[in-house]
This record gives C-alpha cells, sequence and structure tokens, in this order.
C-alpha cells in the first residue's frame, strides 16, 4: 500500500512539471537595441621630428561631446616620453612649475613607443591642448 501512494504522488509530480506548472509562463521581453556610436573623428595626424627635452603643444578643437583619445607614437622605446591633454596652453614653464591644469596624463617611464590617453565624457571646448 505505501508503494501504490508514493507511485501516484511520483506521477503526479512529473505530469505537473511536463505542463509547466500551475502558473503561466510569461512572454520573454523584446531586448532594446543599442544605437550605434557615431563614428571616431580624425583631428590630427602630425609628425614631427623631436630633439631631447623638447616641448611640443598641439591644439584640438572639439565640438561635440564624447571621449577624447590621443595617441603618440615615436620609434625608440629607449626616448622617454610625456603625453597630457590640458584644459588650456601649457607652456614648458607653466608645466615644470607644475600650474598646467591636465584632463589626462601619462608620464611613466614604460619602456614603449605609444602612450595613448582617453578622456571620457568630454564636453565641446573652445581648445584642449595637447
Amino acid at each position: 500500500m505505501t508503494r501504490a501512494r508514493v507511485s501516484a504522488v511520483a506521477a503526479t509530480v512529473a505530469l505537473v512539471q511536463a505542463c509547466g506548472g500551475s502558473s503561466p509562463s510569461a512572454p520573454t521581453p523584446t531586448p532594446t537595441p543599442q544605437p550605434t556610436p557615431a563614428p571616431p573623428i580624425v583631428a590630427a595626424q602630425i609628425s614631427r621630428t623631436l630633439s631631447a627635452g623638447y616641448h611640443f603643444p598641439n591644439t584640438i578643437n572639439t565640438t561635440r561631446n564624447g571621449t577624447l583619445t590621443v595617441q603618440l607614437n615615436w620609434t625608440s622605446a629607449a626616448n622617454k616620453m610625456v603625453l597630457g591633454v590640458a584644459t588650456s596652453a601649457c607652456t614648458v614653464d607653466a608645466y615644470h612649475s607644475f600650474t598646467c591644469s591636465f584632463l589626462a596624463m601619462d608620464g611613466g617611464l614604460a619602456a614603449t613607443p605609444t602612450k595613448t590617453l582617453t578622456v571620457p565624457n568630454l564636453a565641446p571646448a573652445p581648445t584642449w591642448s595637447s
């Protein structure tokens, strides 16, 4: 008698699970597609020969919100380069007296011939200096 009750309970549970249970299934929501980001704009590509200790400012004008990425490439990793993005023109004297206002800076001495700085959520401004 005990076997029959256990079998009946097991069969009932199996049937309820096979039918999806007693609660109705919720519809699967349709995912909202993400907007396609605007293509990057190349503001400047500059090639220069620099001497040791040389300071090369470059002014960048932005016209829309977005992420500013500045990349510096050079031929020899033995040469140490500093890359920064300032809120206004940064002279050599201002840099050495620590009075430049930088949004981002990479002054590391890693032995690599590339430095990349990224400034996210940058609002349009008349000029940025790198």
